[in-house]
C-alpha cells in the first residue's frame, strides 16, 4: 500500500491490517490416525503386528510396533486401542494408556489380575496398563546395569525389552533382545537377571542359566510344570530353563528363526519360526504348518492366533482351517477412498495442487498414489495402484505403477502433472484419467535438451505451470530447473549442473543450485525455487536473472521480523505465492511455515519448531508440524500444508489480529490540509 493511500485511509478512520497482523488458525483437512477402532477387527487397519496375547476373558491383544499401538479385540470381534496414540515417543505415564506414546511395542503379557504388560522396545521400558486404563512404567528407563539381584526395576537400563510372560506368582519375565538376557521382575518391583551373561553367544548348555549365553532372546512361555522356555532366536534354538539350569530343547528339526512360543492345554509347544509354525508334542514329535509367523498364541479351544509382521492377524482353527481374523486387506497407511478425507489414511504426502473448482490433489507418496479431495470433502484415488500396478502409456491412471509421486501441478486444460521422482519422469493425466509421460526417459541422468520424452531427468522434485502452457520442472539431482514448452521441447533455464550456491545477480543459467525442490510462479511470471540444500529461496525473473529472496545460505532458524535474506532456513522443500505477492515457505526441517511479505520481511505463521502433531483448531503458531513438505494457497488466503511426517494435509486459515485490526478512534480530517474539518471535495 502506498504511503499516500495509507495516510488517506487513516485520515478517513479506516481500519488497516498489515500483513504482519494476519494470524492463522490450523486444522486437519485430510489424513488421520483412524485405524478402525469401534468396528469389526476384520475391517480395522493394522500395520505389522508382531505379538499376540490372550487373557482369561477371551480378549486378544495385538502389539503393532510399526503403528506404535496395542490393540484389543473383544470376544464379540470389536477392536479398540488400549495403549499408544500412534505417535512414536515416550509420554503419558500416569494417564490414559490410549493417549500415551509408545515406541515400537513388541511383547505383551496379561497377568492373573488382568493387568496388561507391554515391552516398549524403542523406549527401553516395560509398561503396565491397569484395569483403570492408566499406564505407568514398571521396568527400564534408568541408568543402572541390572547385573545383580534386587535392583529397583525402574532404575535399571533395559536396552531392548522384546517379549514378556507372567507366572502365577505375579512375577513378570522379560527377554532383552539387545542385552541377550532374560530378567525376572517381582511383584515388589525388583529385577534380576536369570539367564544370559549379557554377551551374545552359545555356551553354558547344561549349566547355571546365569552363566550361559543367549543370542537375541525373544519369545517366552511356561509349561504346566512351571519351566520357562526361551526362543533363542540368534542361536536358532529353543532353550529350557528349569531349576536354574539352562539347556537346549531337543527339537527334531532344524529351526530357522524362532521368535514366538505358546503352549496349549494338552502340552503342545507352538514355535513361530519365520515362515512356519512348528508344533512340538509332549512326545517330542514335530509337525509343521507353512505360514509366516512372528508370534503365536493359543486359546482354550486350541485355536491359534498368528502375528506375522504383515497387516493381518490370522486365526488357525483347531481343525486346521486358516482365516483372516483382524486387519483389512488394503495396504497399511492407505484407507478412506469414498469417505470423508478427515478419516482417510495418508502416507508421507509431499505434493499439493489446487484446482479451479476447489478440488485439492495430494501426492500420497508413501502409498504410491495421487489422491483427490473434492470440494465436498470426499477423498478418492486418481492415479496409482499402490504397490502393484503396471507400466505403460495411454492406460488408466489408476492402473499405473507409480514409484513415488512427489510434486503436482495443473495445466490450464485440466491435465494433472505428476513428478514421479524415483521413476525420473513427469507424467501427465488427462481429465478423462489417461496417463502418459510428459518428460523423462525413466533413466536418471542428464543428456542435454530436446524432445522431452527423450531427455533424462534425475529425481524431479518440483513442478509449476504458467498460463502460456509452459511447465517448469525442478530437476533436483541434476541441480537444474528445466522448462517444458507447449510443443514438447525440454530446455534448461537455471543451474549449470554443479552443486553450490552462487550466481545471484547474474544469468540463472550460470548459477549454482543445490537440490532444488518446490517451485511457484507469481503473477508477474517470476519463478521461485526452494533451493533446498542451500537453505534458501531463489527467484528467477522473466529476464532470466537469479536472486535470493529468502535465506542466508546457512542452515538454522532465525530472522523473524527482519529481512528474509538475512534469515536462516533449514532445507526448505516448498514455496507458494499468493495474489498479493506474499511468499510462503515450507521451512521443512524447522517444522514451520514461514511467510515473506512483498516488502521482504519474514515471519513464521505456523509451527513451534518442535516436531510433532498437536494444535488443531487453535492458533497455528502454537501448533506442531513434522516436516512440512508442500504448500498451496487459494484466493481467500488459505494455505494448504502437506504435513509429511504427520501423514496429513493441514489448512491454515487467516484470521485478523483483533487488537491490531481494531479500528482506531480517529477524527475525520480534511485529506488536503490534514486538519479537522470538512472532507475535501472529490
Amino acid at each position: 500500500m502506498s504511503a499516500r493511500l495509507r495516510a488517506a485511509s487513516l485520515a478517513l478512520g479506516f481500519a488497516l491490517v498489515s500483513p504482519a497482523d494476519v494470524s492463522y488458525s490450523i486444522r486437519t483437512l485430510a489424513g488421520s490416525d483412524f485405524v478402525g477402532d469401534g468396528g469389526q477387527a476384520a475391517s480395522a487397519l493394522l500395520f505389522a503386528p508382531e505379538c499376540v496375547a490372550l487373557d482369561a476373558a477371551g480378549n486378544i491383544y495385538i502389539a503393532d510396533p510399526a503403528d506404535h499401538r496395542v490393540r484389543k479385540i473383544a470376544p464379540n470381534g470389536i477392536i479398540t486401542t488400549v495403549a499408544g496414540n500412534g505417535q512414536a515417543g515416550f509420554a503419558g505415564d500416569g494417564g490414559p494408556a490410549a493417549q500415551a506414546q509408545l515406541d515400537r511395542p513388541y511383547g505383551l503379557a496379561v497377568d492373573a489380575s488382568g493387568n496388561l504388560y507391554i515391552a516398549d522396545f524403542g523406549n527401553g521400558r516395560v509398561r503396565k496398563v491397569g484395569a483403570d486404563g492408566l499406564i505407568r512404567t514398571v521396568a527400564g528407563g534408568g541408568s543402572q546395569g541390572p547385573n545383580g539381584s534386587g535392583h529397583l526395576a525402574t532404575a535399571v537400563r533395559l536396552p531392548g525389552p522384546r517379549n514378556l510372560v507372567a507366572d502365577l506368582a505375579g512375577n513378570l519375565y522379560i527377554s532383552d533382545f539387545l542385552d541377550h538376557r532374560v530378567y525376572r521382575l517381582s511383584p515388589a518391583g525388583r529385577i534380576e537377571p536369570i539367564a544370559g551373561t549379557g554377551a551374545p553367544g552359545l555356551s553354558g548348555n547344561g549349566g547355571p542359566a546365569s552363566q550361559a549365553q543367549l543370542n537375541h532372546p525373544a519369545g517366552l512361555a511356561f509349561d504346566r510344570a512351571g519351566n520357562l522356555y526361551i526362543a533363542d532366536s540368534g542361536n536358532r534354538r529353543v532353550r529350557l530353563l528349569s531349576g536354574g539350569i539352562l539347556r537346549t530343547l531337543n527339537v527334531p528339526l532344524e529351526l530357522d528363526l524362532p521368535t514366538g512360543l505358546s503352549f496349549d492345554a494338552a502340552g503342545n509347544l507352538y514355535i513361530a519360526d519365520r515362515s512356519r509354525i512348528v508344533k512340538l508334542s509332549p512326545a517330542n514329535k514335530a509337525a509343521v504348518l507353512s505360514t509366516p509367523a512372528r508370534d503365536v498364541a493359543v486359546d482354550v479351544g486350541g485355536n491359534l492366533y498368528v502375528a506375522a509382521g504383515t497387516p493381518q492377524l490370522l486365526r488357525i482353527s483347531s481343525t486346521g482351517s486358516v482365516s483372516l481374523f483382524a486387519g483389512a486387506t488394503n495396504e497399511p497407511g492407505f484407507w478412506g477412498d469414498g469417505a470423508p478425507a478427515s478419516q482417510a489414511r495418508l502416507n508421507s504426502p509431499s505434493g499439493l495442487a489446487l484446482a479451479p473448482d476447489g478440488s485439492l490433489y495430494i501426492a500420497d507418496t508413501g502409498n504410491f498414489r495421487v489422491r483427490k479431495l473434492s470440494p465436498a470433502g470426499i477423498i478418492s484415488t486418481v492415479a496409482g495402484a499402490g504397490s502393484g500396478g503396471t507400466t505403460g502409456e495411454g492406460i488408466p491412471a489408476t492402473a499405473i505403477k507409480l514409484l513415488g509421486p512427489t510434486a503436482l501441478a495443473l495445466e490450464s486444460n485440466g491435465n494433472l502433472l505428476v513428478a514421479d521422482q524415483p521413476a525420473n519422469r513427469v507424467r501427465r493425466i488427462t481429465p478423462l484419467g489417461t496417463i502418459t509421460t510428459a518428460a523423462g526417459t525413466g533413466t536418471a541422468g542428464y543428456n542435454g535438451e530436446g524432445a522431452a520424452t527423450a531427455i533424462q531427468l534425475n529425481m524431479p522434485g518440483g513442478l509449476a505451470t504458467d498460463a502460456s502452457g509452459n511447465v517448469y520442472i525442478a530437476d533436483t539431482a541434476n541441480h537444474r530447473i528445466r522448462k517444458l514448452t507447449p510443443d514438447g521441447y525440454l530446455i534448461t533455464i537455471a543451474g549449470c549442473g554443479l552443486r553450490g550456491y552462487a550466481g545471484d545477480g547474474g544469468a540463472a543459467i550460470d548459477a549454482l543450485l543445490d537440490s532444488p525442490a518446490g517451485l511457484a510462479l507469481d503473477r508477474n511470471g517470476s519463478l521461485y525455487v526452494a533451493d533446498r540444500l542451500n537453505h534458501a529461496v531463489r527467484k528467477i525473473t522473466r529476464e532470466g536473472l537469479i536472486i535470493t529472496v529468502a535465506g542466508s545460505g546457512l542452515a538454522g532458524f532465525s530472522g523473524d521480523g527482519g529481512p528474509a535474506t538475512q534469515a536462516r532456513l533449514n532445507r526448505p522443500m516448498a514455496v507458494a505465492v499468493d495474489g498479493e505477492g506474499n511468499l510462503y515457505i515450507a521451512d521443512t526441517e524447522n517444522h514451520r511455515v514461514r511467510k515473506v511479505s512483498p516488502e521482504g520481511i519474514i515471519t513464521t505463521i505456523a509451527g513451534t519448531g518442535l516436531p510433532g502433531f498437536e494444535g488443531d483448531d487453535g492458533p497455528a503458531l502454537v501448533a506442531r508440524l513434522r516436516f512440512p513438505s508442500a504448500l498451496a494457497v487459494d484466493a481467500a488466503g488459505n494455505v494448504y500444508v502437506a504435513d509429511q511426517g504427520n501423514h496429513r494435509v493441514r489448512l491454515l486459515s487467516p484470521t485478523w489480529d483483533p487488537v491490531a485490526a481494531a479500528m482506531e478512534t480517529l477524527t475525520i480530517v480534511n485529506a488536503a490540509s490534514m486538519l479537522p474539518g470538512p472532507i475535501a471535495p472529490g
